[in-house]
């Protein structure tokens, strides 16, 4: 140990004590002082040392060698200031596992080796690092093929400001997956078997509880993400299985018999062989709490390899892992020039964390996501993140999830879902990235995706990203549901098809980039507000589409090259706004039902009717902004009609009782006056609760106003866990005896819903004028 001299000032001045540092190396002891010369042998031995030293900050110097941890290094609040630093990144190699000897024949081409508390599951993992490599897991049917269950979801996917489903799927329908005759193996272990389940952007692993051989059904051990079959999507593999070593270089932990079974790559000798079994998740943790957090810490120059994950799905873009590299409660943290590879997991996890920065570093070769960086104030910068979700194939580049957040030239590529991922964050800025080969498994996302808010996205070039197969597709730069005042501009994207593609957005701005596609090209603004698209120069061979064009309030000095280049290319600056969509062919379906309760609370169970979106304005043009849905459905007494009104998050939301100036909606309906004449009544409910009822002649006002006093409405505005406004949802009961009509199976009306959202002034409606009602059985 060096510790620096106290200097002492003649005049009094404070005592300054010099930082003290530690060493670290393979061939020392912990019995040692921690000196160059006489250095610990563990990471752990040396960060107990300067803890208890005088007051930092203090360096722990580790030298060259392997250094094999039983438990994770964690660092907490004491470790204020402390530096970890390698004297050589290539050479400093910390590893969160174990070697693993004593190989033995497991038949013609398999090994095994016997495993204390494998079958105990006290050892448990899912990754194994072989000669440097993160082999492959054994795979039924293949490494390189899927199956198709036969599980059915037959409700539409909803925005996810809708709450994605129209009802919450039940535990079988997430559990229990009906498969076809001869696709999993009658005999298959079910303590082994895990299923990846394929979904549109997302995956799910779980556990196997039993298995039906008769049935053909296998019942899993936790929820699946999604329901079995949900928009189509049934591709599965069986991971972990004997029978899923098809071909070297694969393995399974046979859990049942308490041992790893392996087969080696041709030129792989298991006399010789390194093969290392993960004993953590988790590698290097830096980790404080609220009240508490860890502050100053620096990694450096260190690689850091072989961790595990858990059994269970692995959330949105991979990211719902533990990291190697972890910190969280963190603040001015800083991970400098590290290499984290080889690990089954993510690479380096910041949550709950402020400021600091991960630079100049190298990620890869992941089983999940690559990084994941949820610290407000955060920078990124120079880092090389590639060949990611080598075992969860929704794995992103990048997450951030933070404000503030700075992600600046850094490399991101070959990434099975997006290259980069904005998730929620404010005031963030995406700049001078290079991302390609994204999207090469997974579907609906992007090389740049986000719900981001007043954040940049500036100076990026994304190349190849290609869809694959039927799916929602594969975006250059994306920004999703609730986005909204974010700057797309100076980019280039070159082969993409979609350059640009804004779902439910608002007052983004597009500007001065260069699109470029040697096929065809698409450019949206599909249900988006008040965009800009402007500046802009695109170059395609094929035929240019724009979805949702009037979206674009402002589309201006637009350069359009198109053609196939034979004749030259036209240049255009224009494309013409949607045309008004044509009036609906088919009426409104009010289905008989039971009396629901009229709370502002709609569920599945009270509604068990189709669900209508109101999606015209008042000139049959198709709106922006989130979907706003209805159902209609009746009894002897009542006719029944729920609205469930979708905005952005932090929406404006006007709770009062006026009439096209607060937020409110109403059911227009043809009635029948006691002298027999057809009158048109509005039975209005607004989001804070308020109902009125008004005719549209003077003569009906009487009933008008009889009518209001026999209907029931429930208004409420919906929030978000913190309390942000993101729509409203009303429930009428409206008696027929009021209305003067009955509801005879087959009648048909006039009738409409209409909505008015006092945030921008605009109108939502199942038709643009007057539709019908039609009741059915």
């Amino acid at each position: 140990m060096k510790i620096g001299l106290l200097s002492i000032c003649t005049l009094a001045l404070p005592l300054v004590v010099l930082a003290a540092e530690f060493h670290v190396a393979s061939t020392g002891n912990d019995a040692n002082a921690g000196s160059a010369d006489q250095p610990f042998a563990t990471l752990a031995a040396a960060r107990d040392a300067a803890r208890q030293a005088p007051a930092g900050p203090h360096r722990i110097v580790v030298h060259t060698g392997d250094y094999f941890l039983d438990e994770p290094l964690v660092l907490d609040a004491r470790d204020k200031g402390l530096s970890i630093v390698g004297e050589d990144r290539d050479a400093v190699r910390i590893f969160g596992g174990r070697k693993l000897t004593g190989w033995t024949r497991d038949g013609e081409h398999f090994w095994q080796v016997p495993l204390p508390g494998v079958k105990e599951r006290e050892w448990d993992f899912r990754a194994l690092l072989v000669n440097g490599r993160l082999a492959t897991k054994a795979t039924w049917p293949n490494s390189t093929d899927t199956l198709e269950h036969l599980g059915q979801w037959d409700l539409p996917l909803l925005p996810m400001l809708a709450g994605f489903w129209a009802r919450q799927p039940t535990r079988e329908e997430l559990t229990v997956m009906p498969y076809k005759e001869g696709d999993v193996p009658a005999d298959i272990d079910v303590n082994n078997a895990e299923v990846r389940l394929y979904h549109m952007w997302a995956e799910s692993l779980v556990g196997v509880e039993s298995h039906d051989i008769e049935k053909r059904v296998l019942v899993m051990s936790s929820p699946a993400v999604w329901p079995m079959g949900a928009c189509n999507r049934r591709k599965y593999v069986i991971y972990n299985i004997r029978e899923g070593m098809t071909e070297p270089g694969q393995w399974y932990l046979d859990r049942s018999n308490g041992r790893l079974v392996y087969w080696p790559l041709p030129d792989e000798d298991m006399a010789s062989i390194e093969v290392i079994a993960p004993l953590m998740d988790r590698i290097v943790v830096v980790e404080g709490d609220k009240d508490q957090p860890v502050k100053d810490v620096t990694l450096q120059n260190l690689s850091i390899h072989c961790s595990s994950s858990a059994l269970k799905s692995p959330g949105f873009g991979s990211s719902d892992l533990d990291g190697a590299v972890e910190l969280r409660y963190a603040h001015d943290c800083v991970l400098d020039k590290l290499r984290v590879t080889q690990v089954g997991g993510l690479g380096v996890s910041v949550r709950n964390s402020r400021g600091g920065a991960l630079r100049d570093s190298e990620v890869g070769q992941t089983g999940a996501c690559g990084v994941r960086i949820g610290a407000n104030g955060m920078r990124v910068e120079n880092n090389h993140i590639h060949h990611l979700g080598q075992y969860y194939p929704g794995a992103a580049g990048l997450l951030m999830g933070g404000d503030g957040i700075e992600l600046v030239r850094n490399v991101i590529h070959d990434v099975p879902y997006s290259g980069v991922i904005g998730g929620g964050g404010k005031e963030c800025l995406i700049e001078d990235n290079l991302v390609y080969h994204a999207m090469m498994v997974m579907h609906d996302g992007a090389a740049i995706y986000g719900n981001l808010r007043q954040s940049v996205i500036r100076g990026n070039v994304v190349r190849d990203i290609r869809p694959n197969g039927a799916g929602f597709g594969a975006s250059g730069y994306y920004l999703d549901e609730g986005s909204y005042d974010c700057v797309i501009e100076n980019n280039v994207s070159y082969n993409v098809a979609r350059p640009t593609h804004n779902h439910i957005t608002r007052g983004t701005i597009v500007r001065n980039n260069v699109f470029i596609s040697e096929e065809d090209m698409t450019v949206s603004f599909q249900r988006s507000e008040n965009m800009t698209f402007s500046g802009n120069t695109l170059y395609v061979k094929g035929t240019l589409r724009v979805a949702d064009r009037n979206a674009a309030k402002v589309w201006e000095d637009n350069r359009i090259f198109s053609g196939d280049g034979k004749d030259g290319f036209r240049i255009e600056s224009w494309v013409p706004l949607t045309p008004p969509e044509a009036p609906k062919d088919r009426p409104v379906y009010a289905k008989a039902m039971s009396a629901p309760a009229l709370d502002a609370s709609v569920t599945a169970e009270e509604w068990p009717v189709p669900a209508i979106t109101l999606d015209r304005d008042d000139t049959s043009f198709v709106p922006g902004g989130p979907p706003s849905r209805a159902q209609v459905g009746f009894d002897a007494t009542n006719l029944y009609v729920n609205l469930q009104v979708s905005r952005f998050r932090g929406t404006a939301i006007s709770e009062g009782d006026a009439w096209e100036k607060d937020d409110g909606a109403e059911i227009v309906i043809q009635g029948q006056m006691p002298d027999g004449r057809a009158v048109l009544l509005r039975i209005r409910g607004f989001a804070g609760g308020a109902v009125s009822c008004v005719a549209d002649d003077s003569a009906g006002a009487a009933m008008a106003k009889a009518l209001q006093r026999g209907v029931v409405f429930s208004g409420k505005v919906s929030r978000t866990s913190w309390g942000a406004a993101m729509g409203w949802k009303g429930e009428w009961a409206i008696p027929f005896a009021a209305l003067g009509i009955s509801p005879d199976i087959g009648r048909e009306l006039p009738f409409n819903i209409r909505l008015f959202i006092s945030e921008t002034g605009e109108w939502r409606g199942w038709e643009a004028q007057m539709g019908s009602l039609k009741f059915v059985e």
